[in-house]
């Protein structure tokens, strides 16, 4: 996205921060938020809700234009954004609810460590379908040049989104994995 607003619609890196700051925002109180649930309404029904608003946030995140209004990234960076606070917190401590006490530093670790290779993971993928699909749409888009790069980025960033869209939604099956799952309680 903050390639998109300074290449596309030529904000400035300050700019682009300031655009993508609510967002950040929301989901800090996101995640707030759904600490103080975890315990009252359970991991099931935050990781369902948060990926539900995943979805919906970067679906509406794949139909941007060259002039798409800062307002209309602002509102559906913001749903995904509170989606992937519901979702990611109560996901990472129901995972570690089920590892014996001695053992969750090493499951710390390699919780971290599987986090942050897919995440790289994920942005090498999205990044050179970017410049694939790019490399398509200018292929077959007319017009002067600067429009056709213009709107060739555009059309790839709504793929890359409508690809993480599909991927959100590979992720549902799992969550009802977690709500037939019984809690064992050591007492």
């Amino acid at each position: 996205m903050p390639l998109f607003l300074q290449n596309i619609q030529h904000a400035s890196a300050l700019e682009a921060g300031l655009i993508l700051l609510p967002p950040s925002i929301a989901m800090v109180t996101a995640m707030v938020i759904a600490g103080k649930w975890y315990h009252r309404i359970g991991a099931f029904a935050l990781i369902i809700t948060g990926t539900i608003l995943l979805i919906i946030g970067t679906l509406g995140l794949s139909f941007l234009q060259v002039d798409t209004s800062t307002g209309y990234i602002i509102l559906w960076i913001t749903i995904r954004n509170i989606g992937v606070a519901f979702s990611t917190m109560p996901a990472s401590n129901t995972g570690m609810e089920g590892i014996p006490l001695n053992l969750s530093g090493h499951a710390s670790s390699i919780n971290n460590w599987t986090r942050q290779r897919f995440g790289s993971l994920a942005i090498g993928v999205f990044t050179s379908i970017l410049a694939a699909r790019m490399l398509v749409h200018v292929e077959k888009l007319g017009g002067d040049v600067i429009s056709i790069q213009q709107q060739a980025f555009t059309l790839s960033v709504n793929e890359v989104f409508i690809i993480a869209t599909l991927t959100a939604i590979l992720g549902v099956p799992f969550t009802f994995y977690l709500k037939a799952k019984k809690r064992i309680v050591a007492i």
